[in-house]
């Protein structure tokens, strides 16, 4: 019974720490540790860490549903992370889609435009906009030129800290 409480806890609130989720389910420190772990050996779960800033939280460990996870709750897997997508970068990719589509906008992960792919890209009126996660600057220059290249209206780069923004500036 713990275990699947567990599981539709990161189903329906994807976006709770681990420690924020031990809270919400009112689980000891002890008791939430023994859930996880099995979860996680049995293959339900995996667990990843997100750098969301020293001013937003620092670097929390979240938990996101394998396929199997899924099908333990009865349910079709959702759309996975790409295999070449770190959980933190799908983590960014996905909060981001989210933020535009509450503003009302069309927004699709993976956008392929002219066989170029941006991260997000966003649909305002009849401009399409790419959105690159800039974990590391390491490809981020590249990526705004071949977007802008494959006709993406105009490229916004997420850069992950302060840091990683200059070095793309740079």
């Amino acid at each position: 019974p713990f275990e699947r409480e567990y599981l539709e806890s990161i189903l329906e609130r994807a976006n709770l720490s681990v420690t924020g989720r031990r809270d919400y389910l009112g689980h000891s420190t002890y008791q939430s540790i023994e859930i996880k772990r099995g979860l996680v050996e049995e293959g339900l779960i995996e667990e990843y860490s997100v750098n969301l800033g020293s001013t937003t939280g620092g670097i929390v460990k979240l938990q996101e549903l394998t396929s199997d996870g899924y099908r333990a709750l009865g349910l079709e897997p959702q759309r996975s992370r790409p295999g070449n997508v770190s959980a933190e970068h799908w983590f960014w990719q996905r909060n981001i889609a989210a933020y535009f589509t509450g503003k009302g906008l069309r927004c699709e992960i993976e956008m392929h435009l002219n066989g170029v792919r941006a991260d997000v890209g966003v649909i305002k009126g009849d401009r399409t906009v790419a959105i690159e996660v800039g974990i590391t600057p390491k490809n981020e220059v590249a990526n705004v030129q071949r977007d802008l290249a494959a006709g993406f209206d105009e490229v916004v780069v997420a850069a992950r800290n302060t840091r990683v923004k200059k070095a793309i500036e740079e």
